[in-house]
C-alpha cells in the first residue's frame, strides 16, 4: 500500500508499507543475503504501482509473484497523529481494500454526504481504524 505519513514541518512523507509489506522488508534487512525473499501481491499498472515495485527490487525483495491487474491502482492510507496515538484513514476502491461496506457503525460527522469522497466507517473490534466505504457520486 501507498502511505502519506505526516513529517514535522506539516507535510507527508510517501512510502510504501502495510502489515505483509513490512514482514517481507524486516525479513529481507535480517535474513543472510544468500536468502531469497520474494513478495506475493497484486499491484495495478499505473505509476505508482510501478514505483512500488521498483522500491522492492531495490530493497532485495523479489517480485516475480506479482500480479498485475489493468486499470487498478494501490491502496493509499494516511496516518493521522492525535495526543500521540496513530490513526489510520484507508482509500476505498483500490487494490487492497476489502469489501467493509456494511456494518461497521456511523459514518464520520463533516462527511458531505454526496457519496462523491471515500466515506469512512469505524470497525468495532479496531476503533481508532477506520474503514472504507465505496460509494458512487449520486450529487
Amino acid at each position: 500500500m501507498v502511505e502519506l505519513s505526516p513529517t514535522d514541518d506539516g507535510t507527508f512523507r510517501q512510502g510504501f508499507a502495510g502489515d505483509t509489506f513490512n514482514t517481507a522488508w524486516y525479513l529481507r534487512s535480517l535474513l543472510p543475503a544468500g536468502w531469497q525473499v520474494d513478495y506475493l501481491t497484486t499491484v495495478g499498472d499505473d505509476a505508482m504501482s510501478g514505483q512500488m515495485l521498483d522500491f522492492m527490487r531495490a530493497a532485495g525483495i523479489g517480485t516475480g509473484h506479482v500480479a498485475i491487474r489493468v486499470e487498478k491502482t494501490p491502496r493509499l492510507y494516511v496516518i493521522s497523529v492525535r495526543d500521540g496515538e496513530r490513526s489510520f484513514s484507508f482509500s476505498a476502491g483500490a487494490i487492497g481494500s476489502a469489501d467493509t461496506g456494511a456494518g461497521y457503525g456511523p459514518t464520520r460527522p463533516g462527511d458531505c454526504g454526496c457519496g462523491c469522497a471515500a466515506l469512512f466507517r469505524h470497525h468495532p473490534c479496531h476503533p481508532a481504524q477506520t474503514w472504507p466505504v465505496p460509494t458512487a457520486c449520486g450529487a
